[in-house]
């Protein structure tokens, strides 16, 4: 799902012109939300903070606003985005507050995501060699430093390009 989106994103492929891809995709966003709501009511102590896994699926379920929940209800879906709000946004790696950034961007939640970027650009080094870097850029493009695949998800330098120019010239 997330490579699909990204691909409609760059403009190199359009899910509503093409009834396979959007039947595929419906269906598995649906899947995704009913999933999130299955584990998310079998919780006996709701999460007090956002998770990575969580995180990732806000960022996802961002990418397909216009695709409805259907009979599932929204109960996990809002209560993660709210803990997104309460959150203390500029905290995380790298890589979670880029997805942040990009998933609040997505939501029309331009300040928070201005302040994110305000916060990355602060502890970027620039440098006339390299240009500009972190140097505690550990978990660059995992969100979890796992061997297991599923729990691995990237962010492409130009999603991360793009969220920045959104925003304005934040550097």
């Amino acid at each position: 799902l997330k490579g699909i989106g990204e691909l409609e994103t760059m403009g190199c492929t359009a899910i509503a012109t093409n009834d396979t891809l959007y039947t595929m995709v419906k269906r598995g966003v649906a899947y995704l939300d009913h999933s999130y709501h299955e584990q998310y009511e079998q919780m006996r102590h709701k999460p007090k903070e956002l998770s990575s896994y969580a995180l990732y699926y806000l960022y996802v379920r961002s990418m397909f606003p216009e695709l409805p929940f259907g009979d599932i209800p929204t109960t996990a879906y809002h209560h993660y985005r709210q803990l997104l709000f309460k959150g203390k946004a500029t905290q995380g790696t790298l890589m979670q507050k880029a997805l942040k950034m990009l998933t609040l961007i997505r939501m029309g939640e331009h300040d928070q995501a201005s302040r994110i970027a305000e916060v990355v650009n602060q502890s970027s080094l620039n440098n006339d060699e390299m240009g500009t870097y972190w140097r505690d850029n550990r978990y660059a493009y995992a969100l979890k430093n796992s061997t297991d695949q599923d729990s691995r998800y990237s962010l492409t330098d130009d999603e991360i390009k793009t969220s920045f120019s959104l925003l304005g010239d934040t550097g």
